[in-house]
């Protein structure tokens, strides 16, 4: 499902503008403006950092150089191990459907 777009008069729809090579609109450009002055005075605040227990907490630990704890370890690596998971899965069902591709060619050709 696609990401909702920010509407006009954001400074998320500014980036959005910018990033298609796109030139922003009145609106987009007064609001990433006003974002601007607000974060030069203090007014911004401050993104909370990931949780612990997650995989962004494992990489709020990396980017932070910190040894990452036991429950972002164990999200990492349970990340890690489903990805795994699915990269063997598909490499099965692709040796399976060219082994069957493979069978059927031999069978019309008469040799098995």
């Amino acid at each position: 499902m696609p990401r909702e777009l920010k509407p006009h008069g954001t400074p998320g729809r500014y980036q959005r503008h910018i990033k298609a090579g796109e030139e922003a609109c009145d609106a987009c450009r007064e609001a990433r403006a006003q974002y601007t002055r607000d974060y030069r005075a203090g007014k911004v605040a401050a993104r909370e950092p990931a949780k612990c227990g997650t995989l962004p907490g494992y990489y709020t630990h990396r980017y932070r150089g910190e040894k990452a704890c036991r429950a972002c370890l164990d999200a990492y690596a349970e990340y890690t191990n489903d990805r795994r998971a699915k990269i063997r899965q598909a490499k099965a069902e692709r040796a399976a459907a060219l082994d069957a591709a493979w069978a059927e060619v031999l069978t019309e050709a008469g040799v098995a």
